[in-house]
């Protein structure tokens, strides 16, 4: 039985990189993940709450499923506007909104 599996967990047991990717391989292999997309795709509040991984989400990733992901898959791009709330300052970067809206008119085929 994992700590996680009895909260709560010890202190500052999630502040250990080697804990939170343990518990992150454990609920992909509970949840038949295989590979990035799958996280994208699939992981959601609920999905961490009924596992356990609430109190890690909101203590450690002040409730950012966004950060949860950078965080375990630092070479893959995660798009942050899917993960509301989305880190702070990030619609301050003019570069962001311009990027969503490039990806909403490639999706629509809207032009000019």
């Amino acid at each position: 039985m994992e700590p996680w599996e009895c909260p709560p967990v010890p202190p500052d047991y999630w502040k250990d990189l080697k804990n939170r990717k343990k518990y992150f391989d454990w609920l992909g292999k509970k949840l038949k993940f295989r590979n990035a997309e799958d996280w994208h795709k699939n992981l959601s509040t609920k999905t961490l709450k009924d596992n356990f991984g609430n109190g890690l989400l909101s203590n450690y990733y002040g409730g950012s499923k966004f950060r949860v992901l950078e965080e375990l898959f630092p070479n893959h791009h995660i798009n942050p506007w899917k993960f509301p709330p989305v880190p702070r300052n990030f619609w301050q970067d003019k570069k962001e909104p311009l990027k969503v809206f490039a990806l909403v008119r490639k999706k629509t085929q809207f032009s000019k």
